[in-house]
């Protein structure tokens, strides 16, 4: 009953299809062309293209509608349709050992096809854009969420000296250990990356560093200089 109780602990995150089926509705759009040729080019060699593009499109279209209906009503009967049926596939993983089986044969099959490594890219294709859409989106729940555990991992740091004492000790084992390990890669990658700044260039990247203890050091460099030619002036006109 683990797993059971593990998908009931996380029920609303797995039954939220909203962005599921959002992410679903995009590809069936931009695919629509492709879909289309494959549908008729399975079709029935008897009907006409004419009569086949309008049976796909009443599909295609009708799926969509679905879906958003879907996504619109939180209460729709087909979200509790899929929990239900996910609860059942739960208990049946725990129980039956011939799907277990199936589903390690199966698995067998995908990998000896040699269609994983186009099936992860097509994955990580979808991640990395919904990652990035909500990376841009400053009211997103990524960043929301993101910036609500670092604020937690703050506290808890700031509350908590033992934490703390530790993340001092693996920052400064982390740091130790590239610096022993890695110097020569990292003073390349900085040597060839300062080569590359132009003059204006690194007056900003020095403007940046080093702020206001730049502008402190102009101020005091203008001081000096005025005193110090103020004193030969003043020696000057003693002499004369």
């Amino acid at each position: 009953m683990q797993l059971v109780g593990a998908f009931a602990d996380h029920r609303d995150e797995i039954g939220d299809l909203s962005r599921a089926l959002e992410r679903l509705t995009r590809r069936l759009d931009e695919h629509r062309n492709d879909l289309r040729e494959r549908f008729l080019r399975e079709s029935k060699w008897y009907q006409p293209d004419v009569i086949n593009k309008r049976i796909f499109a009443t599909l295609l279209d009708g799926a969509l509608k679905m879906i958003d209906d879907i996504r619109a009503d939180p209460e729709h009967p087909l979200r509790a349709e899929v929990d239900r049926r996910l609860v059942a596939l739960v208990k049946k993983l725990e129980t039956s050992r011939p799907l277990r089986a199936r589903i390690a044969r199966a698995k067998d099959e995908l990998l000896a096809q040699g269609h994983l490594p186009q099936l992860a890219a097509w994955l990580w294709h979808d991640a990395r854009a919904a990652l990035a859409e909500q990376a841009a989106d400053p009211a997103s729940e990524l960043r929301t969420r993101l910036a609500g555990a670092l604020a937690a991992a703050g506290r808890r740091l700031g509350d908590d000296p033992v934490l703390l004492a530790r993340a001092d000790h693996l920052v400064e084992t982390t740091a130790t250990y590239v610096a022993e390990h890695f110097h020569g890669e990292i003073g390349t990658l900085v040597d060839t990356a300062i080569s590359r700044w132009d003059g204006e260039e690194t007056a900003r990247r020095l403007e940046l560093l080093l702020g206001p203890d730049l502008q402190f050091i102009r101020i005091n460099g203008t001081v000096v200089g005025a005193l110090a030619g103020l004193l030969i002036y003043t020696v000057a006109q003693l002499i004369i």
